[in-house]
């Protein structure tokens, strides 16, 4: 304990921001080397590439259905408690996974995953309340970096794994234990952390059934109380290029295997250079982030991210996967630095639980969205499903730039009083 004490204030950040990116490299690690393939261990489980997409929805819808009474009880009962206990849940969940006969006990553990994550809103508000003002573009880059940086080798482990044990099953299988003894290891690093926030209510079954009506109540509220900006901010920045996300994702890897011929070796490696490229890049340029506006680096991420799906779509060369999947990891890192960090500059303290579960409800509700609609274009357009993502979060891109430069201008126009 005296050790994790002195993590406080360690290079400008808290013990609790140490111990938060620290489990994050620990579920970095085995999300890295388990859910690249997850489509692929559906697929081997006899289920179909709609089917593929509609998991994810499930999953994600489930997640929505959690995420207002999550942020209600981060702000209740505080962040810690309900973050320890949903990440033990966690653990289960992937060892549910590794041990599921059909892709029917997939669905099962889908809904317990989308119910555990509803800790996502604590976690953030924890995240949140942990990072020094004057550190925040910086540290929500750290969040992503480091633990992208120590997963680098985890889908190529991945993959080499899942090939060597054979088809259909054994390799994704043992990944998944793998994982699920890793997030055990998270949920005893994260007993340390500290409260942020005192408690007004026990954790209890009536506070958590009440969450639910409450929290929904108080959501409306929220959102009547925040500014217009952070309205648009939630809608056009988070949940639209959440939408364009929920497309594509769960898809590279079925359209590398269809379309590429990549076995999962191959794809392992291909995602291994995309994340050490991305994590260097941004870990690199995290000191430079906190000096560039956020509307900037949103507009880079999402350009990067579709000149990525573009390589990966259109670009029949032998190294368009590894350029693709470059672009879009910095991207996305790039995206999320800046709109994380907006979110926080809009949001104060007593309200970023019910905020963070506003902006998880809306950006998730893109993403299921986004979920359906690859799944019904993926068996019959896959050759050009890219397109659709890659139109909105280039239109939004320039739509940002293009309202900064005329807020700018008005700005300069406008006389002195």
């Amino acid at each position: 304990m005296k050790k994790l004490a002195t993590l406080d204030d360690a290079l400008g950040y808290t013990r609790n921001f140490w111990i938060l990116v620290a489990t994050w490299v620990v579920f970095s690690f085995g999300n890295n080397m388990t859910m690249v393939f997850y489509p692929n261990y559906i697929a081997a489980l006899g289920g179909s590439e709609a089917l593929i997409g509609m998991l994810y929805a499930l999953n994600n819808a489930v997640f929505v259905l959690f995420q207002i009474p999550g942020g209600f009880l981060a702000d209740r009962v505080g962040r810690k408690r309900l973050v320890v206990s949903m990440t033990w849940l966690i653990a289960l969940d992937y060892a549910i996974i590794a041990l599921a006969p059909s892709w029917q006990v997939l669905m099962i553990a889908a809904v317990i995953d989308g119910a555990s994550r509803m800790y996502v809103s604590a976690l953030h508000a924890l995240l949140y309340d942990s990072i020094p003002e004057n550190r925040r573009a910086s540290a929500m880059v750290l969040t992503r970096a480091l633990p992208s940086l120590v997963a680098i080798p985890a889908p190529f482990i991945g993959g080499i794994v899942a090939t060597t044990l054979g088809e259909p099953t054994l390799g994704y299988r043992t990944l998944f234990i793998i994982a699920s003894i890793l997030a055990v290891s998270a949920a005893s690093l994260r007993l340390y952390l500290k409260e942020t926030i005192k408690p007004s209510e026990k954790l209890e079954l009536k506070t958590f059934a009440r969450s639910f009506i409450d929290g929904y109540r108080g959501i409306i509220d929220i959102w009547r109380s925040i500014p217009i900006e952070l309205k648009a901010l939630l809608i056009f920045i988070g949940a639209l290029p959440a939408m364009a996300s929920g497309i594509f994702f769960p898809y590279l890897v079925r359209v590398a295997k269809i379309r590429m011929g990549l076995s999962d070796a191959e794809w392992g490696s291909v995602v291994t250079l995309g994340i050490a490229l991305s994590s260097a890049l941004t870990l690199a340029a995290a000191p430079l982030l906190d000096r560039i506006r956020y509307h900037v680096l949103i507009s880079l991420g999402l350009s990067s991210i579709s000149i990525g799906l573009f390589a990966m779509q259109f670009i029949n060369l032998s190294y368009a996967p590894y350029i693709a999947l470059s672009l879009i990891y910095i991207g996305r890192a790039i995206y999320m630095s800046g709109y994380a960090s907006s979110i926080m500059a809009l949001t104060p303290l007593h309200q970023r639980g019910r905020v963070s579960s506003l902006d998880n409800v809306l950006g998730f509700s893109g993403y299921v969205l986004g979920n359906i609609i690859g799944s019904i274009l993926f068996e019959r357009l896959y050759e050009k499903m890219f397109l659709l993502s890659i139109t909105i979060d280039l239109a939004l891109a320039f739509s940002i730039i293009v309202l900064a430069l005329y807020r700018q201008k008005k700005t300069f126009q406008e006389p002195e009083q």
